[in-house]
């Protein structure tokens, strides 16, 4: 099987699995370029609390995913668009920075993860790798104060196990086997790690 065909194969998984989690109470999507189920570009809203400032908060945000064309190889980028958000996690520009990558996640894996993210869970907070250094160290000196993290309470959709009620092979599987890599923004660098024994949420919030 050719690369192309590996990547389409994997588009079309990962937008039949995005389509499991549209329009539900917390997140809905739209897919921006590509034509369906071949999609590169979704622009995905959360309905979901996160603070835009140390004393500002929103309800919604809206985040841009882009898949480049080496993806899954290559890790994809996501933006928050309009008003960046507040986060240890996130460049001032909006662009989550450096994030574990392995080809084996899916998209909606990553979602979840930047679901909860948003919301500061603590789990998801690096507290040694801060792509904003003022919201990194404003949320280290806060941590512990009460009624401020995590920001809201809301519980991300239970797509996989309604996908695993419907089939027995998840999408990513046909690159499950891939090394992870440590991916960074733009002019960062990836190194090989080999956490194929770890689960994807552990290596995501590792």
């Amino acid at each position: 099987m050719s690369f192309d065909d590996i990547r389409r194969t994997r588009l079309g998984n990962e937008y039949e699995e995005m389509q499991r989690i549209q329009d539900t109470p917390v997140v809905s999507w739209i897919a921006e370029k590509g034509e369906p189920p071949f999609v590169e570009e979704y622009l995905v809203t959360f309905h979901v609390r996160t603070y835009i400032s140390p004393d500002t908060t929103t309800n919604r945000c809206q985040l841009r995913i882009v898949l480049p064309e080496r993806y899954p190889l290559e890790s994809p980028v996501f933006t928050v668009v309009g008003t960046p958000v507040f986060n240890p996690a996130f460049f001032t520009n909006g662009q989550l920075g450096s994030y574990r990558y392995y080809p084996g996640y899916t998209l909606v894996d990553f979602l979840e993860y930047i679901f909860y993210l948003l919301q500061y869970c603590d789990e998801c907070i690096d507290c040694n790798s801060f792509s904003n250094s003022e919201a990194g160290l404003w949320y280290r000196h806060n941590k512990d104060k009460p009624g401020l993290f995590p920001c809201d309470d809301k519980e991300f959709p239970l797509y996989r196990e309604l996908f695993e009620e419907e089939t027995d092979t998840m999408p990513g599987e046909e690159l499950s086997e891939a090394p992870a890599s440590t991916f960074s923004a733009p002019g960062g660098s990836a190194e090989g790690e080999d956490d194929a024994s770890l689960s994807t949420m552990d290596l995501l919030y590792s």
